[in-house]
C-alpha cells in the first residue's frame, strides 16, 4: 500500500528529467522558458528566425530546414515515453504544446515565405 504513494520514485524521475526542479508544478509557458534556457536550443531558434527573415531563398530554406531538424531530433518527443510521462504527472515538466507550436510556427512561416518567393520568381 505504501509503495503506491508518490515519493522517492517520483523524486527520482524528476531528478533525472529536471535536476534543479524546485518542487512546484510547471506550466506550459515555464516549459518554453525552460527549453529556451538551453543554450543550444536558444542558438538554433535564434539562427532559424534570422535565416527565415532573410531575403535570399537559400538562407530562407536553410532556416526552415534547421528548425525542422531541431524539432525532430533534438527536442523532447511529442508522445512521451514512460520517464517523461511520469515526470509530467509529477509536475516537474509542463505541457509541450506551446513549445511545439512555437517551433511549428517558425517552420511554417519559413515554408510560406519560401513558397511565395519561389512562385513569384518562377511565374
Amino acid at each position: 500500500m505504501l509503495a503506491s504513494l508518490p515519493g522517492a520514485a517520483s523524486a527520482e524521475v524528476c531528478d533525472k528529467v529536471r535536476p534543479y526542479w524546485d518542487g512546484s508544478h510547471t506550466n506550459m509557458f515555464e516549459e518554453v522558458i525552460g527549453q529556451l534556457a538551453n543554450p543550444f536550443a536558444a542558438l538554433i531558434v535564434v539562427l532559424s528566425i534570422l535565416f527565415v527573415l532573410q531575403r535570399k531563398l537559400i538562407f530562407l530554406l536553410f532556416g526552415t530546414l534547421l528548425i525542422c531538424v531541431y524539432a525532430l531530433f533534438f527536442t523532447d518527443p511529442l508522445f512521451l515515453d514512460d520517464v517523461n510521462w511520469a515526470a509530467k504527472q509529477e509536475g516537474c515538466i509542463g505541457n509541450q504544446e506551446v513549445w511545439w507550436a512555437t517551433l511549428a510556427g517558425i517552420g511554417l512561416f519559413g515554408l510560406i515565405r519560401a513558397s511565395r518567393k519561389m512562385l513569384r520568381g518562377w511565374a
